[in-house]
C-alpha cells in the first residue's frame, strides 16, 4: 500500500510541476531585409605582389636571351609576326599591373566607396561603378 501512495504522489507532484514550469510557445521570428550575401564581403583589392610583378616583367633572363638568338634565324614576316604577339602579350601584362578604380559596397553605412584595384586576387564586392554597386547591394525582403 505504501508503494501505491508513493507512486500516486509522485504522479501528481510531476503533473502539478509540469503545469507550473510549462514552457511559452516558441517566438516568431519576423523576415529581416538583408543584402546578397557578396555585398557583405570586405573590400579586397587583388593587388600584385612583388614576386608576381617580377614574374609578369618583360625584363630579359639569359634563356630569353637565348632564344631571341634563335629568333635571329626565322624570316622577316616570321620575326614581325612574333614581334606582335610579344608586344601584345607585354601590353597585357601591363593591363595587369595598372590601378584600376573599383567600387566596394559598406554595409554599414550603406554606400558604395571607390578604391584602387590590380587583377592579382580579389573577391565580388567590386563594381565597375556606383550604379552597378547600389544596383547589385539592394536590401532584399
Amino acid at each position: 500500500m505504501p508503494l501505491k501512495i508513493s507512486i500516486s504522489l509522485i504522479v501528481i507532484i510531476s503533473t502539478l510541476f509540469s503545469l507550473i514550469a510549462s514552457l511559452p510557445a516558441p517566438p516568431i521570428f519576423e523576415r529581416v531585409p538583408h543584402y546578397p550575401g557578396l555585398c557583405y564581403l570586405p573590400p579586397e583589392s587583388g593587388l600584385c605582389s612583388t614576386i608576381e610583378l617580377q614574374q609578369k616583367s618583360p625584363v630579359q633572363t639569359g634563356l630569353e636571351n637565348n632564344i631571341n638568338e634563335q629568333f635571329n634565324k626565322f624570316s622577316e614576316e616570321e620575326k614581325l609576326h612574333k614581334w606582335e604577339t610579344s608586344v601584345e602579350n607585354e601590353e597585357n601584362i601591363l593591363d595587369e599591373t595598372k590601378l584600376t578604380t573599383k567600387f566596394y559596397f559598406d554595409s554599414v553605412t550603406a554606400q558604395c566607396y571607390a578604391f584602387s584595384t590590380q587583377e592579382c586576387g580579389g573577391n565580388q564586392n567590386r563594381f565597375g561603378s556606383v550604379e552597378e554597386c547600389l544596383d547589385v547591394c539592394k536590401l532584399e525582403f
